[in-house]
């Protein structure tokens, strides 16, 4: 099995066609440690590429940082319908085995310790300054495409139900007369006159003498 050195660590072939070693436990391959040894960190998302297409050339000035989506399109290009196949089905296994390990205790621990480091690198969920369109004031909100509008749930109701944004047309179960009312809203009468007739209805129990007692229901 062919073998090269570097930094003084002995890499050997691996089963892919890459060279790799065990450092502190891990297996690193030899391109992406030759490139961070001269370049640093590989920034999340990118690869590692041979320029030459030789797994085994791992010379720094055969090796290129690309981003996933670049280099997977340019090795894509080239393959064969048998090789396409393949690689679906080793997709597949690896998706599988994915899968169960970010299921695992090490796998829970890796994604919080990413996602911490997300965070304080101000990648993940990154924050900026809103003005609340009802009360006017500031506060701070996750960056996205549709921007905060609101401070609080508080302010947008009072936002939509000061301009209409809530209401709708209802038929009142009475008189079926038409009225405008909160859609969050459980009113199903037009008025009180109305309400009072349909809580007898339900109830007529509760009623005496016409007049509604403290255990009638709440319209």
């Amino acid at each position: 099995m062919q073998a090269q050195y570097f930094n003084g660590i002995k890499f050997i072939g691996q089963t892919t066609g890459y060279l790799g070693a065990h450092i502190n436990g891990k297996l690193v391959l030899m391109h992406r440690y030759v490139w961070e040894y001269y370049n640093g960190e590989i920034p999340c998302g990118y690869v590692i590429h041979h320029i030459d297409a030789d797994k085994t050339n791992n010379d720094i000035s055969n090796l290129e940082c690309l981003p996933n989506k670049d280099h997977s399109t340019m090795h894509g290009k080239n393959k064969s319908p048998e090789r396409l196949k393949k690689d679906a089905e080793n997709l597949a296994k690896a998706r599988e085995k994915a899968i169960s390990w970010h299921k695992s205790e090490a796998g829970r621990e890796c994604s919080r310790q990413n996602t911490k480091r997300l965070h304080e690198q101000g990648i993940l969920n990154p924050l900026v300054l809103y003005t609340c369109e009802n009360c006017g004031k500031q506060f701070m909100g996750v960056k996205r495409r549709a921007k905060h509008k609101f401070c609080s749930g508080a302010c947008e109701q009072y936002y939509r139900r000061h301009n209409g944004l809530n209401s709708v047309h209802r038929s009142c179960v009475i008189c079926g007369k038409d009225f405008i009312t909160d859609r969050y809203g459980k009113t199903k009468t037009c008025s009180r006159s109305c309400g009072m007739r349909l809580a007898h209805l339900n109830n007529p129990s509760n009623w005496r003498s016409g007049k509604q007692n403290d255990t009638d229901a709440v319209l």
